[in-house]
């Protein structure tokens, strides 16, 4: 099967990296790293408004939901997140912000890629609503 990573042309200076990033398996990120599925069999992602193949992800079972049951529960029952002060939760999440604005170039092709949605109203609906103060405030007090 060709995938739209071999043959899309994506405008732009990060060409290579959105390429790449189609063409590379995509596990799955549990308790902070990333590991393959124990299903091989891969799921293929389409493109709903081409119909075309964007990539494929590893497929996710029993086993894996395990796994990010019980790392979110200990995540959760550490209380890390809680127990943090609201401005340092606030300096994460700002900075998380930053990091997706800096790159929303990249991930508003993603996301296009993958909803089927044009790439400016990504950009300018999904990956800027995401980094808004408002948004960014409410996140802080959970």
């Amino acid at each position: 099967m060709v995938l739209v990573s071999d043959q899309i042309d994506v405008p732009g200076s990060h060409h290579g990296e959105i390429q790449t990033f189609l063409a590379r398996s995509h596990g799955h990120f549990i308790g902070g790293r990333w590991i393959q599925g124990g299903d091989t069999t891969p799921i293929n992602v389409v493109n709903p408004a081409t119909g075309i193949s964007v990539a494929h992800v590893e497929a996710g079972g029993a086993v894996e939901v395990d796994l990010a049951v019980t790392a979110a529960r200990a995540s959760f029952d550490s209380g890390v997140w809680v127990q943090m002060a609201p401005v340092e939760r606030a300096r994460i999440l700002f900075s998380l912000a930053d990091l997706i604005e800096d790159h929303a170039g990249q991930i508003a092709h993603l996301e296009a890629l993958d909803t089927g949605v044009s790439r400016a109203m990504m950009h300018d609906i999904g990956v800027k609503l995401s980094t808004t103060p408002t948004s960014i405030l409410t996140a802080v007090n959970y």
